[in-house]
């Protein structure tokens, strides 16, 4: 019956390496998700600033090649936000899937303690 104990505790112990791994892709993807998150706030920052230039230029002297320019930067910007978001819904999607990884791997680590325990109160 020993034997037996000594092995569940080895598969406890490979439980619990498979949670830390769950935990460390977890606060990776969450990191990720974070910068990526940064860039399209960084992205909205210009865009802002570009559409505060344009308005600006609008008001003063009319110069056709500056309001030109600003409208041209505002697309490139808009451009960049839709793709920003597309990589933010991904790296969002990758988290949930790390999350869902973690939650299972604490659940089977769970069970195994459980199983240990009801293991050796008989």
């Amino acid at each position: 019956m020993a034997k037996f104990i000594y092995r569940m505790q080895n598969i406890l112990n490979i439980k619990l390496r498979l949670e830390t791994q769950a935990k460390t892709e977890y606060a990776e993807n969450a990191a990720r998700l974070a910068a990526e998150e940064e860039k399209m706030h960084h992205l909205a920052s210009r865009r802002q600033q570009y559409e505060n230039e344009a308005k600006q230029s609008a008001m003063n002297r009319v110069n056709i090649a500056s309001i030109k320019q600003s409208n041209e930067s505002m697309a490139v910007m808009k451009e960049l936000m839709t793709q920003q978001a597309v990589r933010i819904r991904i790296a969002q999607k990758n988290l949930d899937r790390a999350r869902d990884k973690l939650n299972l791997a604490r659940f089977m680590k769970n069970c195994a303690r459980k199983h240990l325990r009801n293991l050796s109160r008989s």
